[in-house]
């Protein structure tokens, strides 16, 4: 589906934190995606938080850094 509109040329990010999110982490990677573990535990995330409150104050800081970008469509 990523290659269909609306998400064709959109970056996935994929946050998780339990070990059934794991596959989730391993199909956005490859894609060019964001994986974040969030809490502690082995990951192959390449990113992690300590917490949800952690994950929400990333997405807002996400969501204003490219609201400011020239792209900010992504």
């Amino acid at each position: 589906f990523m290659h269909e509109a609306p998400f064709a040329g959109r970056v996935p990010v994929f946050a998780g934190d339990d070990v059934t999110d794991e596959h989730g982490f391993s199909v956005v990677q490859p894609m060019g995606g964001i994986a974040i573990k969030v809490g502690a535990g082995p990951s192959q995330a390449l990113h992690r938080l300590d917490s949800p409150r952690e994950v929400f104050e990333w997405l807002v800081q996400a969501r204003d850094l490219l609201a400011e970008s020239p792209r900010g469509d992504r």
